[in-house]
């Protein structure tokens, strides 16, 4: 039995080959790992919104009829940390007339359920098929039927540009115009 000598380890062949067979296996199994989390990561806070599915299967992407509208998401565990950023998006929907959606990014636990409930905060459902880190909550989205016009993350308030800009009587697509002529 032919043995290798190096590094002061005495191996035969057969166990240097049982190591290197071991070590291709391993080497397969993180590869498979990586792209079983490579898989999941497709629906991500970075996914297509327009792809999001609401509890009851309605897509996002069937919220509007054609005039733009306001999506709303936003972590369950966050609501009271943007409380004032919402509730101004609900007066204005109520002021302006243009839909908003207040969507919640994923269902909320039972003590979340009545923390809501106590705000009396309003909400239009929860998605579902997506991770979204709640850090990066609320999201404003801005949407018609052509996808998505304004993406916006992390709006803590007491505003959000996007409300700052539609307080001047603007509509929403004037709104994101002045928006992306200032860089915001």
């Amino acid at each position: 039995m032919r043995t290798v000598n190096n590094l002061g380890l005495r191996m035969t062949l057969t166990q240097l080959v049982t190591i290197s067979g071991r070590a291709r296996s391993a080497v397969a199994a993180c590869l498979f790992a990586a792209l079983v989390v490579g898989a999941g990561c497709n629906m991500d806070h970075a996914s297509d919104a327009m792809d999001w599915t609401l509890s009851d299967g309605t897509r996002i992407a069937e919220l509007t009829l054609g005039d733009p509208i306001v999506v709303i998401a936003v972590d369950p565990s966050q609501c009271l940390r943007c409380f004032s950023v919402l509730a101004e998006w609900l007066e204005w929907e109520r002021m302006s007339g243009t839909n908003v959606q207040l969507l919640l990014s994923r269902q909320p636990a039972d003590d979340e359920k009545r923390i809501l409930r106590a705000t009396g905060i309003r909400t239009d459902g929860h998605l579902t098929g997506v991770r979204i880190e709640a850090q990066r909550t609320p999201i404003e989205l801005v949407l018609d039927t052509g996808g998505i016009i304004l993406r916006t993350e992390r709006v803590y308030g007491p505003s959000s540009p996007l409300l700052d800009a539609l307080k001047d009587g603007r509509s929403l697509r004037e709104a994101v115009d002045a928006l992306s002529h200032t860089g915001s």
